[in-house]
């Protein structure tokens, strides 16, 4: 940021420092306005030293580019004769210019190089590319926002804005970015920038004072905190809680500690009464200059009865991670551990990469274990849930040392001491990290590094600068590793602190004994993983090794995906009624009523109050476990409005608490499916034998069908007869058809089965719910009836099916049964020539090699390991489906490929299936033009067109003001609504909401036959992220179509209201990549017609983003929130998109 003839002159640093934090920008602005009148901190030679070392990559990658190009010209200067210079280079066609100056609007910058590629532009048959070159050696979130900065000043010179964007890192590593995954989110941070800017004040700092990663202002922000003392100092407070007690008036800590709680009616009363008394310590520890604390009230189980006694062998174990990599790096593994009475001796271990990282997992696992098995009475000690979340990642990641961690996490032996002081204490400090916590027992901690952020950036520069490889000859490794060790013994010193208070108080331990570890179980499975794992090392072909690989991490897959099910069980039963208040899987802290137990069928119910306002995923019918058991019981009753519930006992006598928590009960046996697995594997390593429809699969081969010659499509269009066709002629092979929504994939599944069937052939029919089996099972049976084709039809399975009552069924006959067992134990099995169920059945030892086909529907969903289960039972397997809309549910962490669901292992980085690995449907029957150029451009690489007849399907208002209100016919329309403080659920959108339904129904709509009607409920579908906003809207709008996206896949209804709820994305409960998912608003929005409404906080495209990954996800979001408050779509090509501003 600079000044030139009294103009402020932006640079794209600008934007990735406001991206960084909204306060530095501001203070940047300050300090060019008012130079004289601020000072900055004190910054470390580091940043010089970086600057000469990213001069010197810059000046090494050019002579590459002069070894491959003889036409480089260099741009020296800043001015405009250097940014004409530049425009004259480019007119001029050379290959490659250097340091080019460009300038567009406020906006100006030297480029490190500009490539000229083939593709027109108004400079003739070609344009340029920016690239960038990066010291670090991995790909950052600013990298490409400040080549989307450049990108747009070249498209104003060019008439053309680059496809690519690309990145040369420090270790020369090439990276290409499509530049229309991040364009919207480049514009809409520019704009927010830019509005920023506008509106400056130096007397109105914002209200957000977060200092970024690299702040030079970070004295100047504590001083404004505490200058206005800020509600944000208080330790553990929520962003919605501040929001509310400034509604009621309170906007400081010491308003807070000396507030009447009763005229604060936003906030639950105990949450309250806990956050006055944290501010009343807080403002005691600085009025005494000592840290101030309380214990809170013992409750067994909890606090400091989870402190276990001592033993000279603990350990105290603290890591460090580096986030801005795709999965993170678990770079440090420290601990300190006691060499005598009184001294610590500090042991560590680093990675630098994967195979780094999973050799100094195994190496601090062995440790652990070592000393466990010596001393059964020894803990591992650490502060916060990072290292045990950590833990439980590496062992799912890499596919080692699982057993030993099972066996450590069930004995306890992992201490987080931070849930204890939460669960024991209240602390007079701003924050509970143990930075603040240790004031209580140990003088403020000098050095460079000084928080867990800290050991980040200077990992950072490490990376950049790599002064050395390991810490004994690198400065920056050392400041690190000092940091880790400091924060060890500090983990030590507070649990002696702790068991003082513990003697103090006299509270007993009453956490889990743990036992001697015994041998560890190798299973049949887990020792034929590892003699492939072996194995695999001297295979000489890449094909063969990288499917041995992910057979033998597909070997363990349910048993890895059970893992976080156990996991969230043990953790839940360490948390407090308050804790799990908040998770959304549970009911806590119900409370018996007054009713007597009566009687459900053959059990007794009992009926339990809860609180109204507490959301849940829980249901009627659902089966769950008791929080101080774990025994099961099921929900027979819920009533939300009024916050009752009705649980199943049996009649033996048992008595209940009169004050209850209900857990989901989440298990679910999958050995039939593991069983079937293991038997495929082990073929394969006896004798490299695969199914081979399974084989072509797992090698990602062309599909062999007979006449269809290798690199041909495999239909020469969509049409139906010919996808029957190629199927009919698939020669034990796989075959995958992708339907993107609306586009015909049950219709053309349902005239293939039928063909088959015509012919002769026996079929199977998949997915992972039943609802989606039984509605492709539903229209092959009708089509057969009308077709006069011999089918004979059974359903294995289902919930209805279970307890003994057929499901619901079409007006046609089809046979049901409760399990694959029951089925393949029928001596007329065979008979049956279309059997649907889900991998259970294909899975079971009698479907082997039972079936011609097998129709995997939904494929997107259906993870791997379950097609591979069931590979044996069919001769020729089709995936349908489509990835890019609702991803499969996967819970635990897996090795390579083996947590994909098929579809998207089959087609890796494809969003769209190459038209010679697969059929692509790309003609939608659903949406309108104005709907589908949105889909198609963002999720579909532009290959789904609309049928004619689907710009018939448009809105009319008879009324001039319901036009002007609604604004659109057809398309996408963004519906602003401001609000603060929301996560789950907006009062404020369902009253919008209401409103835009009203008008609606005044509307009328033309179908694509031409028939026009009056829009009703029925025309409308409304959808929430979560279940709560859905409850509100329902209770608001009597009859409306309201449901969550899960609910509504497969559905279309000419209008579609999206609710996002939330008013920032940092505030959803389940993270930005859940509310701001493509998958699932690909598929809210892919459901209308006609038009598509977004109702959302206009702030919400301002979510701060960490990775590429959440810029990709907000990029969809900031098109959808552009297109929709545009007059009319913007469609075409990615080059073809617009970035004025």
């Amino acid at each position: 940021m600079r000044k030139v003839a009294n103009n402020l002159v932006f640079s794209p640093s600008d934007l990735i420092t406001f991206m960084d934090s909204v306060y530095d920008s501001w203070m940047e602005r300050c300090y060019v306005e008012f130079p004289n009148e601020y000072e900055a901190d004190e910054q470390d030679e580091s940043a010089a030293i970086l600057q000469d070392h990213g001069n010197r990559h810059e000046i090494a990658f050019l002579e590459q580019l002069r070894e491959k190009f003889d036409d480089i010209v260099e741009i020296t200067g800043r001015d405009e004769s250097a940014e004409l210079a530049t425009i004259a280079a480019m007119q001029a066609g050379r290959a490659v210019i250097y340091q080019g100056v460009l300038a567009a609007g406020q906006f100006a910058g030297r480029s490190d190089f500009l490539v000229r590629v083939p593709g027109k532009s108004k400079l003739g048959d070609f344009h340029y590319e920016v690239w960038d070159t990066k010291l670090s050696k991995k790909a950052k979130p600013y990298f490409v926002v400040q080549l989307c900065c450049y990108a747009e000043m070249l498209e104003k010179i060019q008439d053309r804005c680059p496809e690519h964007l690309r990145v040369v890192l420090g270790d020369c590593t090439e990276m290409e970015f499509p530049t229309r995954e991040y364009i919207h989110f480049y514009q809409q941070l520019k704009s927010s920038f830019l509005e920023f800017q506008s509106s400056f004040s130096r007397e109105l700092p914002p209200d957000d004072l977060i200092v970024g990663t690299y702040s030079r202002w970070k004295t100047i922000a504590d001083s404004l905190l505490e200058q206005r003392d800020d509600l944000t100092r208080i330790a553990n407070i929520r962003k919605a809680q501040i929001q509310r007690l400034k509604k009621s008036g309170i906007d400081t800590v010491t308003k807070l500690a000396s507030a009447d709680s009763s005229q604060i009616k936003s906030i639950n009363v105990s949450v309250l009464e806990t956050l006055q008394e944290q501010s009343r310590l807080q403002l005691q520890t600085v009025a005494e200059e000592k840290v101030a604390y309380k214990l809170l009230p013992p409750v067994q189980g909890k606090g400091l009865h989870l402190l276990p006694p001592g033993s000279v062998n603990d350990i105290f174990f603290d890591m460090e991670g580096y986030p801005h990599i795709e999965g993170g790096l678990e770079y440090l593994f420290g601990a300190v551990e006691r060499k005598d009475e009184n001294t610590l001796q500090f042991v560590d271990w680093w990675a630098h990469d994967r195979e780094q990282e999973k050799q100094a997992f195994e190496d601090f696992i062995d440790y652990v274990y070592t000393k466990w098995t010596q001393d059964p009475n020894m803990h591992v000690y650490h502060y916060a849930p990072y290292e045990v979340s950590a833990v439980r990642r590496l062992a799912g990641r890499h596919s080692t040392r699982v057993e030993e961690v099972d066996n450590l996490l069930r004995n306890e032996i992992f201490v987080d001491l931070y849930q204890i002081v939460r669960q024991a204490f209240l602390v007079g400090v701003p924050s509970y990290s143990i930075k603040h916590i240790e004031h209580l027992y140990r003088p403020k901690r000098s050095g460079a590094v000084a928080k867990a952020t800290d050991s980040v950036v200077f990992y950072e520069r490490w990376l950049q600068q790599s002064d050395g490889k390991q810490w004994t000859d690198s400065r920056l490794l050392k400041e690190i590793r000092d940091y880790n060790e400091a924060d060890c013994v500090s983990t030590e010193q507070l649990a002696n602190w702790l068991w003082s208070r513990q003697l103090e108080h006299g509270i007993a331990y009453s956490g889990k004994v743990s036992e001697p570890p015994g041998e560890i179980e190798v299973t049949p499975a887990s020792a034929l993983t590892q003699e492939l794992l072996s194995e695999s090392v001297h295979i000489e072909d890449s094909e063969e090794k990288r499917v041995q690989l992910l057979l033998a991490h597909l070997l363990e897959f349910h048993k890895r995906e059970d893992r976080p099910m156990w996991w969230r069980r043990f953790d839940r039963q360490k948390r407090s009624v308050d804790e799990l208040y908040d998770d959304l899987d549970c009911l806590a802290g119900l409370k018996r009523t007054s009713r007597p137990p009566y009687e459900v069928g053959r059990s007794l119910a009992l009926e339990y109050s809860y609180d109204p306002d507490q959301d849940t995923k829980l249901d009627e019918g659902d089966s769950c476990l008791f929080l101080h058991d774990l025994s099961n019981t099921r929900i027979c009753n819920l009533d939300r409005k009024n916050g009752l519930l009705s649980i199943i006992v049996s009649k033996d006598g048992k008595v209940l608490p009169s004050e209850i928590t209900l857990l989901p009960n989440e298990q679910i046996h999958s050995r039939t499916i593991s069983d079937s697995i293991f038997e495929t594997v082990l073929d394969w390593s006896e004798a490299r034998i695969l199914p081979k429809a399974l084989a072509d699969l797992l090698f990602r081969r062309e599909p062999d069908i007979r006449g269809l010659r290798r690199g041909e499509p495999v239909v020469a269009s969509a049409a139906v007869t010919e996808i029957v066709q190629a199927i009919v002629n698939m020669q034990e092979t796989s075959l995958c058809i992708q339907g993107p929504p609306g586009c015909g994939k049950t219709y053309v599944a349902t005239q293939t089965i039928v063909e088959l069937l015509r012919r002769g052939k026996r079929v199977g029919i998949t997915s992972n719910s039943h609802k989606a089996i039984e509605n492709l099972l539903d229209r092959v049976v009708e089509q057969c009836h009308a077709s006069n084709t011999p089918v004979r039809a059974m359903k294995v399975g289902g919930t209805s099916a279970s307890r003994g009552r057929p499901p619901k069924r079409s007006r046609f006959h089809v046979e049901h049964c409760r399990s694959a067992g029951q089925l393949f134990a029928r001596e007329d099995a065979s008979a049956y020539n279309l059997v649907a169920g889900t991998a259970w059945c294909f899975s079971h030892e009698g479907a082997v090699g039972a079936f011609d086909y097998l129709f995997v529907d939904e494929a997107g969903q259906v993870c791997l390991a379950n097609v591979v289960g069931m590979g044996r039972s069919a001769d020729n397997l089709i995936l349908l489906g489509d990835q890019m809309q609702l991803e499969q549910p996967v819970e635990g962490s897996h090795p390579g490929e083996s947590g994909k669901s098929s579809l998207e292992y089959f087609l890796q980085d494809h969003a769209t299936v190459p038209e010679h690995l697969g059929v692509f449907l790309g003609t939608t029957y659903r949406m309108h033009p104005d709907v589908c150029a949105v889909i198609s451009d963002a999720v579909y690489e532009s290959r789904i067109q609309p049928h004619a007849q689907t710009a018939r399907q448009v809105l009319s208002f008879p009324d001039p003001l319901v036009a002007e209100k609604i604004g659109k016919s057809s398309g996408l329309v963004f519906v602003p609504v401001a609000h603060e403080g929301n996560a789950q659920a907006s009062d404020e959108e369902v009253e919008r909401i209401e409103e835009l339904v009203t008008e609606l129904l005044k509307c009328c709509y033309t179908n694509k036959d031409g028939e026009t009607k009056q829009v009703s409920l029925s025309d409308i579908l409304i959808v929430a992220p979560y279940n709560m906003q859905v409850r509100k809207i329902a209770s608001k709008i009597n009859g409306a179509q309201v449901a969550s996206v899960d609910k509504f896949q497969g559905r279309e209804a000419p209008i579609v209201i999206l609710s996002m709820c939330a008013s920032d994305g940092g505030s959803s409960p389940r993270g930005m990549e859940f509310l701001f998912s493509m998958s699932r608003l690909n598929v809210a929005i892919s459901r209308a017609q006609t038009i598509a409404f977004v109702v959302g906080n206009p702030n919400l495209t301002k979510t701060p983003c960490s990775s590429l990954s959440q810029m990709r996800l907000l990029n969809f979001f900031c098109q959808i929130v552009n297109v929709g408050k545009s007059g009319s779509n913007t469609r075409g090509k990615p080059q073809a998109v617009s970035l004025s501003v």
